[in-house]
């Protein structure tokens, strides 16, 4: 059985590498050249001494296709990356946040025609973050629309459990 064109290499989530923000080429696609692709993203919050640092966390990045849902498929996995940031146990982390998908900033990017959709939550933690899912889903140079989708909103409830279980006191969102 041959994957699906938006589909990625396999996917250990037992040694998980956190992304960068805007990387050149993510890891699961250093073959597949610079071709545009779709599906869902997060937003990772990585502890630095300034504070925290955001990164865009793609589908492909997780391992997945541009069909994965966030709640059933891209979350879990996500939460893999979150543990080795916040040197959290993965197992507890997963358990606490199991039904908290909506507790970071997300989206997905669809195209249903000849444009790129980004439906996003109005509530990605970075300035000038348009440009950094851009970046990560190669779409620099193609028909792109930016679309507020409140299915995409973070809910305040998910967000206090994930602080909660992060230590995280609170952080701000951005425009």
């Amino acid at each position: 059985m041959q994957p699906e064109p938006d589909a990625p290499g396999d996917f250990t989530p037992t040694e998980p590498e956190i992304p960068r923000t805007n990387p050149d080429l993510p890891t699961s696609d250093q073959s597949q050249g610079t071709k545009p692709y779709r599906g869902g993203y997060y937003w990772l919050p990585i502890p630095s001494p300034d504070g925290i640092t955001w990164s865009v966390v793609t589908c492909r990045d997780l391992g997945c296709g541009a069909d994965a849902g966030h709640d059933e498929v891209l979350w879990p996995r996500l939460m893999v990356l979150l543990a080795k940031a916040w040197g959290k146990d993965a197992e507890v982390l997963k358990r606490r946040l199991a039904l908290s998908y909506t507790g970071l900033p997300r989206g997905r990017i669809t195209r249903p025609e000849k444009m790129f959709l980004v439906f996003h939550g109005k509530d990605s933690p970075i300035s000038g973050w348009q440009a950094a899912i851009i970046a990560s889903f190669r779409l620099s140079g193609r028909d792109v629309k930016f679309i507020f989708d409140e299915h995409e909103t973070q809910l305040s409830e998910h967000h206090r459990t994930l602080a909660a279980s992060l230590g995280l006191r609170s952080y701000e969102t951005g425009d």
